[in-house]
């Protein structure tokens, strides 16, 4: 196990130096630390009888796990698992789709984009770039498709100063227009139903090494209000249900591995539902995707996609990797 972890480690390194791929593998600012990954980041299709993720072609080669490029790129399967195909080549993450379920936004580079969906395949030659500056991560699908709301994650340095209207949690219109900053530092946003308010996670300081989540009304400059999630642990990847009253997320214990969590959205009811992370409600709220290793596996770049019921029952793995 100790050979596979460090040639995982090795072809990760490989790849995040190819000048050939601008793409960030494990941003320090938006996504978990340590290795990619066999799939993640998956979301629904707005029926709910699809579900897509980003797989990074991690397979076995003879004695060690390695890299097939021909199935890297954005995926789609019935939510049982069957019927898996190839949607978009490279590393496309963060794909949702609009409510009417005729585009999807999706990251890829550092940047935002948008494109058709049209029977059962991206329209890959009207695809439209809606961010040209910074680096942008993470979009979510504003319900009535006018907004996209991502994180920008151009914070400048000790040298380099802070970039205006950027760094943090930004909202922009479908159509690429009217591109503006929600709140400084926020990360992962998601939209609650009514349209009216994002939540995200930010860093609760910089000597205290967890995150606490922080609700924004995009379109007021109100003081946003926090959420401190499960004190303590790194609370990360805050989802609404589609009704708007709860809240799904990921929390890690310092040392162990990511949970799935629920909780009403004033922070009460707080609920540990098994081990996994980025986790995303079917549109009707019956279920939630999410990603963990296999388990009794702690090493992390071994997570796949699994699915339960949302109360934590009737955990099934949908996609497997390289063990």
């Amino acid at each position: 196990m100790k050979q596979i972890t460090i040639l995982t480690f090795l072809f990760a390194l490989i790849h995040f130096l190819s000048c050939d791929d601008p793409i960030m593998i494990d941003d320090p600012l938006g996504f978990e630390p340590g290795f990619t990954a066999v799939n993640e980041f998956p979301g629904w299709t707005p029926d709910g009888t699809q579900i897509v993720f980003l797989h990074h072609g991690k397979k076995q080669i003879e004695d060690v796990i390695g890299i097939d490029y021909e199935l890297v790129g954005l995926w789609i399967m019935d939510k049982d698992g069957s019927n898996q195909r190839k949607l978009l080549d490279g590393k496309v993450y963060n794909a949702h789709f609009s409510s009417d379920g005729n585009w999807l936004v999706f990251e890829s580079g550092g940047q935002i984009y948008k494109a058709p969906f049209e029977g059962d395949s991206v329209v890959v030659s009207e695809t439209l770039q809606l961010t040209q500056e910074g680096r942008n991560f993470f979009p979510s699908i504003s319900q009535d498709g006018q907004w996209i709301a991502y994180t920008n994650n151009d914070c400048g340095s000790q040298i380099v100063p802070l970039p205006e209207n950027s760094c943090g949690i930004k909202i922009i219109k479908s159509n690429g227009t009217d591109d503006r900053l929600v709140g400084l530092f926020g990360l992962n946003p998601s939209w609650h139903q009514n349209g009216k308010n994002i939540i995200g996670y930010v860093s609760a300081g910089p000597s205290t090494p967890w995150n606490k989540f922080v609700r924004y009304n995009p379109f007021d400059t109100t003081k946003p209000d926090t959420l401190n999630a499960v004190a303590g642990n790194d609370n990360r990847y805050p989802r609404y249900s589609p009704d708007g009253l709860k809240i799904v997320f990921a929390s890690l214990v310092p040392g162990e591995r990511f949970s799935v969590y629920t909780m009403n959205t004033d922070g009460t009811g707080i609920r540990r539902l098994t081990d996994g992370s980025q986790p995303s409600w079917s549109p009707d709220g019956s279920e939630i995707v999410f990603i963990r290793p296999p388990v009794n596996i702690k090493i992390v770049g071994l997570e796949t996609i699994w699915i339960m019921d949302s109360n934590g029952t009737n955990i099934r793995q949908l996609t497997f990797g390289p063990e």
